[in-house]
């Protein structure tokens, strides 16, 4: 519902927006050309936040005995990285 609300066509928030800079934007849900990137910007950002949960929680997980290993074994920081 808040994707649809932004990206509505002169009502929208995204076009008030572009208005103010003198650029008369789209109607992005029922041009053709933008309606297709609009959907795969809005899955995008959608997707980002919980990908970098996982990501963050993965390596979050992985146990310190490796990282003093690697010290250990003379590994550079980039490498421990």
């Amino acid at each position: 519902i808040v994707w649809k609300f932004l990206l509505q066509g002169e009502g929208g928030f995204i076009n008030q927006v572009l208005a103010l800079v003198g650029i008369t934007g789209p109607n992005w849900l029922r041009e053709p050309n933008w309606a297709m990137a609009a959907v795969i910007v809005t899955l995008v950002i959608k997707m980002v936040g919980l990908n970098m949960i996982l990501y963050i929680a993965a390596l979050q997980a992985i146990p310190r005995y490796y990282e003093e290993a690697a010290r250990l074994e003379g590994a550079s920081r980039r490498q421990i990285f």
